[in-house]
């Protein structure tokens, strides 16, 4: 996102995409790879950088309302439900101080 820090971008991502709005960590705890799907059997590879956000809010109403729904797990049910590896391994060994 142009104008934004890496960190802002992703408290931006988790409002467009889950309606959440808090304080988020400056500094990333760690990062993953994945495919991302563009359509049509076309893929194009991806590193994402994982911030913490202590959520202190929750909206009904966000850009990507609808697409999605928000829920919440513990860190071992959400290491369950994603499906990158490494992903996986950074939400289990996530720890909020």
């Amino acid at each position: 996102m142009h104008n934004r820090s890496n960190h802002e971008a992703a408290a931006r991502e988790a409002f467009e995409e889950a309606g959440v709005r808090g304080k988020v960590a400056p500094e990333a705890i760690g990062l993953y790879p994945y495919r991302k799907e563009l359509g049509r059997g076309r893929s194009v590879p991806v590193v994402v950088q994982v911030f913490p956000l202590e959520v202190s809010e929750m909206l009904r109403q966000y850009p990507e309302n609808g697409q999605r729904r928000a829920k919440w797990f513990s860190r071992k049910d959400a290491s369950r439900k994603v499906l990158e590896p490494q992903l996986q391994k950074l939400i289990r060994k996530f720890s909020s101080k």
